[in-house]
């Protein structure tokens, strides 16, 4: 009988910040000129750079992308091709946010569009960035899976690495393109 993980050894689960390089490198790593490196520690946290040769993307993606996680031991650095970062901006209002979601995003193949909407009334508008309707693959001793893949929706993936709140009123949200309708 062969082993399906090729002679590797039992799967452990992979650290979060493999996780993270992972999602990262799987979603705004697929836009041309954006490259996800490996983590690496500084001190007691683990730090993931993203080069990007762009300068609108690179402030664009250093503006989303979820920059700290719980606990400080994952920090995100979005910088560019001779190592300086970009800076993050400040956004206020939603269509301030859409310009630099379209920024960052606009090369990557996952993209469809940006959309100011309501889906609950009560709550006022958000940003909503549409992805497409694919299914986002990477190795991650994922258990659940023959080959101990992670498959995820690309906006779920999406979801897990871009920041979703920007101050009063200025939210970021996701979702997958419309589906066909006449199907079922």
């Amino acid at each position: 009988m062969s082993n399906v993980a090729d002679g590797a050894s039992q799967p452990g689960l992979a650290p979060p910040w493999i996780t993270l390089q992972r999602q990262l490198a799987a979603t705004i790593g697929r836009a041309p000129g954006v490259r996800v490196g490996q983590p690496r520690e500084q001190g007691r946290t683990q730090v993931i750079e993203v080069t990007v040769e762009d300068p609108a993307a690179g402030t664009g993606l250093a503006t989303i992308l979820t920059p700290q996680y719980p606990g400080n031991t994952i920090q995100v650095k979005v910088l560019s091709p001779a190592g300086q970062p970009y800076p993050a901006r400040l956004v206020g209002s939603n269509e301030e946010l859409q310009g630099v979601v379209r920024a960052a995003l606009g090369a990557n193949p996952l993209f469809v569009e940006t959309v100011i909407a309501s889906t609950t009334p009560p709550i006022g508008p958000r940003v909503w960035v549409v992805f497409q309707a694919q299914v986002v693959q990477f190795p991650n001793d994922d258990i659940s899976d023959l080959f101990l893949n992670f498959n995820g929706v690309a906006e779920d993936v999406f979801a897990a690495v871009l920041r979703g709140d920007y101050g009063p009123g200025l939210v970021l949200s996701t979702s997958t393109q419309r589906a066909a309708r006449g199907h079922g």
